[in-house]
């Protein structure tokens, strides 16, 4: 997975701002992983859970999440802005996260589903 921008060029608050506008697109966009594109960059994450993202997100330890009917989504976007220490700690435990996150991985997981299924009947 490649990150869309050159993150040395960006403040803080910029891959903030960077990891919100990819996030909210997750609304729009199915079967995609914006937030780990977010987590790769090296940007702090808010999200919601939507269904998949708990496979590689963790509240409170590298991204802050929630369920829409919480209503949290923007007191945890405040909460970043208002906390740099937290942010940067977000930020750096993601994209250690992110870094997991490889085709070489994907492709094992998807064989061993696969085979898990053959072995089934």
């Amino acid at each position: 997975m490649s990150c869309f921008f050159n993150q040395g060029h960006h403040s803080d608050f910029e891959n903030l701002i960077v990891a919100l506008a990819i996030e909210m697109e997750e609304y729009k966009i199915i079967q995609r992983i914006p937030g780990l594109e977010a987590m790769k960059c090296g940007a702090a994450l808010v999200t919601t859970y939507n269904g998949g993202n708990l496979d590689y997100c963790r509240h409170e330890d590298n991204a802050l999440i929630s369920y829409r009917y919480e209503n949290r989504l923007g007191n945890d976007i405040l909460r970043l802005i208002e906390d740099p220490s937290l942010r940067t700690r977000l930020a750096h435990s993601g994209e250690k996260e992110a870094e997991k996150w490889t085709w070489e991985r994907s492709v094992t997981a998807f064989e061993h589903a696969l085979q898990k299924m053959i072995t089934k009947n």
